[in-house]
This record gives C-alpha cells, structure tokens and sequence, in this order.
C-alpha cells in the first residue's frame, strides 16, 4: 500500500508538473497573439482570418489525432502522441520567431501547423488523467488543473509588461523555452501502458476493447451531443469578445500590461476551485454545474466587453471562478460519466473539436463584424452566444444520457477526480 500511495504522489507531483508549464507556455498563444500580429502590421480582418485558419486545423487535427489515440488504446501510450505535438509545435513557433517580416499566406500557414499541434495538447493532457483514473490511480485532477491556472495566472502578469517593454519577439522566445521544458516534464511521466496491458489481461481479453468511430458516438450519446453544441457556443461568445479584448482595454485607457493583469486575476481566481469543486460535484452533480459554468461565462464576456472603467474590466475576471474554473473538472467528469473508455480520448477531443468550431466560426465573422459595424455590436454578438450556451446545456439536461448497444456497460468511475 506504501509504494501504491508513493507511486501516485509522484504521478500527482509529475502530472502537475505538464499541467504548469502547459498552461504557462499557451498563455501566449491564448492571450497575446492579438496583439503579436498587430505590432507585425495585421488588420483586424487579417487576424480573424489567421484565427479561423488556426481553429480550422485545431477541429481537424483533434479529429484525426483522437481517433488514432483511441485505435492505439494500449498499444502507443498517450504521452507519446503530446511529445510529437510539442516538438512541431516548437517547429511552428520558431519559425514564427524567426520570420518576422512574412506575409499573410506564410503566417497562415504556420497557424495552422500550431492549430493542429500547439491548440491539440490541452485534450490529449486531460486524456492522460483520465487513463490514470480508469486504472484506479488516485490522481487529483482538480488540483493539478489548478496548478496551471496559477502557472497562467503569473504567466500573464509578467508577459504583458514584457511585451510593453521589449516587444512581440520576447513572448515568443518566452513560449519556445518553457515549451522545452514541458517536453520535458512529458518525458518524465509515467507510461500507462503497462498497467492498461495488466488491467486487460484481468478482464479475461486478449486485446483492448475496440474503439468505436467517431459518427457512432456523435448518433448514440445525445446528451454528449447536445453537451458540445453547447460548447461551441461558449467559445463562440468567448471568441467574439476576446478576440479583440485588447481593444476593448485600449478604449479604456489600457495597454498591454494590463490585459496580463485581467488574465492574473481571471486564472488565480480559478484556484480556489479545488476547495469546493468535490462538494458542489457531490451536492449538485455534473449538468447543473454545467448550466452554472454557461451562466457564469456569459456574465464574464457581458461584463468585461461594456465594462465602464478598467477597475470593472478587471474585476469582472473573478465571474472565472463559476465559469470556467469548474468547467474544467466538470467536462473531465462527463466524459466519464458518459462515454465508455475506449471512447474517452475521442470524446474528449471532440470537446475541444466544439470549441475550435466555435472559435472558427466566430473568428470568421468578428472581423467583418468589427471591421462594418464596430465593437460594440461585436461583443453584443458574443454576449447573445452566450445566452445560446446557457440554453442549449439547459435542454441536454432531459435527454437521455446514452443509447448503447446491448450489452455494453457503461463505467463510471469518478471517485479518484
């Protein structure tokens, strides 16, 4: 029992570790690209272009990298698949450095290769929790997660006033050196592999179970169905306002500083999840904290878009704690709740597919939005995809939670979360 309880600190202690330097890398990608392509000389149509470009390759690489990853359950571990990932993706990212001056076609082309490799990994990590918690480790999820919330949080409070201070090509050599790092902490974790080898064998199997396609989940889970349309008009309204949430501070008074200030105070406020999460989980189950998390959202992107000071934009970061600091375990425990093991990495990536389908849409249209009818009209779009969001979630609530084929058992094993 020792070694087991020593085994799975150091699992907790590593997956936080990926979960960290994740989230302090993408803070720059997430957050501050606006801003990188408009000191590169890009108008706000280019940039929705580039954008759309990005989540169209996100949608499609999540489609086929999860597919494969369901078909290697067993075979190729997870781990293998965010080393490949990160590699191109420092590729992508050093080229981008190293270009500067390169026109619309080239940058598109380079976001797309991040859009498939940079925006992928986030799935894939949660991916790997979940293997953990199907083997029966305790693994604590919620936690972890939290340490990337705090990794971005001060991430963001410094690479704002560094990009004030020395330009687009500091944040970029800021992500490609933590990037290696978490190469690194990936390399390092443990390979789940040989327990998935030992948990089939004591299932009486010969091979893992099979992997069902990606058409049978979207035609036998109409909860799961309705759950990620949801989804995509979360990021659908996320998107149209944050897109251009630099302009919206700029209007104000602000600059770049304290965007990073608004991302601090909107990932710490994520951390004090971890204190209630379980309870609120066990007290009101995974559906209504979603409908909250979709409430919570649109009352963050409403308040910060028409916001009438700096102090409100900022404060308006701490909605991030209802929004989506629970959403984060919340999806984990419905994939799981939901979705049979064999399925989990493709349902999970299937999370990220609604959200880059909902980026990519709202990517396409903010720029043309912006550009003829102006800003507030934009986030007021955002704001009522919002609302959409909350009302979707609502209606997934009373359908039924799966239609699987005879025989076929649905384990739902979220205690270790």
């Amino acid at each position: 029992m020792g070694n087991n309880s020593d085994s799975d600190r150091q699992l907790n202690i590593r997956y936080g570790q990926v979960q960290g330097l994740f989230w302090l890398f993408s803070a720059v990608s997430f957050v501050f690209m606006t801003p990188i392509l408009q000191e590169r000389g890009f108008g706000n149509a280019e940039i929705g272009i580039l954008f759309a470009v990005r989540y169209v390759t996100q949608i499609l690489g999540q489609l086929i990298l999860s597919s494969v990853a369901d078909r290697c359950y067993g075979r190729v571990a997870l781990k293998w698949f965010a080393v490949g990932m990160t590699v191109l993706s420092v590729v992508f990212t050093t080229l981008f450095l190293l270009l500067p001056g390169i026109g619309i076609l080239w940058v598109g082309f380079l976001f797309a290769g991040m859009g498939c490799t940079t925006f992928c990994i986030s799935p894939m990590i949660d991916a790997l929790a979940m293997q953990f918690i199907e083997l029966g480790r305790k693994i604590n999820y919620t936690v972890c997660r939290a340490i990337g919330s705090a990794a971005w949080a001060f991430a963001c409070l410094g690479i704002g006033k560094m990009m004030d201070v020395f330009g687009a090509d500091s944040l970029l050599i800021f992500q490609i050196g933590f990037e290696v790092l978490f190469l690194i902490s990936i390399l390092r974790l443990e390979n789940a592999n040989p327990a998935i080898a030992r948990s089939i064998a004591d299932k009486g199997r010969k091979e893992p179970p099979k992997a069902h396609s990606p058409w049978y989940l979207l035609t036998h889970f109409p909860r799961y169905v309705l759950f990620i349309t949801a989804i995509a008009f979360l990021y659908i309204s996320y998107a149209m306002c944050h897109n251009f949430q630099i302009d919206v501070i700029r209007k104000l008074g602000g600059d770049n500083t304290i965007l990073g200030y608004a991302e601090f105070v909107l990932a710490i406020s994520e951390v004090p999840v971890i204190f209630f999460f379980s309870r609120a989980h066990r007290r009101f189950g995974t559906e209504k904290i979603l409908v909250a998390v979709m409430f919570f959202a649109m009352m963050k992107v409403a308040v910060q878009s028409f916001a009438p000071s700096l102090l409100v934009f900022v404060l308006a970061q701490l909605f991030e704690m209802l929004g989506f600091g629970m959403s984060y375990a919340a999806v984990v425990y419905f994939v799981i709740e939901n979705i049979p093991a064999e399925d989990r990495v493709k349902a999970q990536g299937f999370v990220n597919v609604a959200a880059g389908i909902g980026s990519c849409a709202a990517s396409l249209m903010s720029g043309a939005i912006y550009e003829r009818f102006g800003l507030p009209t934009l986030l007021a779009c955002g704001v009522g995809a919002g609302i959409l969001s909350i009302v979707v979630m609502i209606i997934s609530i009373s359908c039924p939670k799966k239609s699987l084929r005879k025989g076929r058992e649905l384990d739902t094993i979220t205690e270790n979360l």
